[in-house]
């Protein structure tokens, strides 16, 4: 035999769901912020260590960036 719906059970049981991924979205959230931690003073150190070498990339890429900018902006004419 079938038992008949209770909005009790249904809400129950949506609460335990929503209970159940709050906290794994708590969890995923703590090793996101754990890993930015690590690659922030990762790359503070390196930074710390090679300051021409980081200068020059920082160029670098500015210098791309800039390149690809200025050719997008030809195609309008």
């Amino acid at each position: 035999m079938v038992r008949p719906f209770r909005k009790e059970d249904m809400k129950d049981t949506i609460q335990e769901q929503l209970a159940e991924q709050t906290e794994q979205l708590h969890q995923l959230g703590e090793r996101i912020s754990e890993t930015a931690k690590k690659v922030s003073s990762a790359t503070n150190e390196y930074v710390q260590d090679n300051p021409w070498k980081t200068i020059a990339i920082a160029a670098g890429v500015g210098f791309l960036i800039g390149a690809m900018v200025m050719r997008g902006g030809g195609d309008d004419e």
